[in-house]
């Protein structure tokens, strides 16, 4: 389920698509128009699911689901450039990943293969730079998929963030911090 938490209130934003049950959502990227784009991965029994596929997802306002890929092997890591044009994920299964254009929020073109890098988490500065989480990495690209920095740590990195200028990392028994040259958010330019 894809659910809310308000006050120690739940409510479930999506549990089905076509009245199928999804995975297990995993991962989201929130596109500030209302609208949440989501990975539907199945870790751990197989045996249970209902859908046949491992699909991405949009969720808009009014809460109607849209598939966005259904052709990944294992859709993992997800998350949208700064200006809401591109989104990003990862297949996590193929180590891959994909690059779509976003035409209108909920509708995209086709994935294009950027990376070979799966990627359990990422996060994306706002100069479009993307952090991804890959063996015992966080490999930071450029929008075109070229690698441009690598930063080592002592566990596998499961997922990680940007606030201001840290990068915030987690770990299966630990989390990182690490000061960055770069910012979550570019500040707009001022007259």
């Amino acid at each position: 389920q894809l659910s809310r938490w308000n006050n120690e209130k739940r409510s479930v934003l999506a549990d089905k698509f076509e009245e199928r049950q999804l995975n297990s959502p995993n991962d989201l990227a929130l596109d500030g128009v209302g609208g949440i784009y989501f990975t539907d991965p199945r870790y751990g029994d197989r045996a249970s699911m209902v859908l046949d596929f491992e699909g991405v997802y949009y969720l808009n306002a009014q809460r109607e689901i849209r598939l966005i890929d259904r052709n990944l092997k294992r859709p993992n890591g997800i998350a949208l450039s700064p200006d809401n044009q591109l989104l990003y994920v990862a297949d996590h299964a193929d180590s891959k990943l994909y690059r779509y254009e976003i035409k209108k929020p909920g509708e995209v073109g086709p994935g294009q293969a950027i990376a070979d890098i799966g990627s359990d988490g990422m996060t994306v500065d706002g100069y479009g730079r993307l952090f991804l989480t890959w063996g015992k990495e966080v490999i930071v690209l450029l929008p075109s998929g070229e690698i441009v920095d690598r930063l080592e740590f002592p566990e596998t990195p499961t997922n990680c963030e940007l606030y201001r200028n840290w990068l915030l990392v987690t770990a299966p028994k630990s989390v990182y911090r690490v000061k960055t040259n770069t910012t979550a958010l570019v500040a707009p330019q001022g007259d």
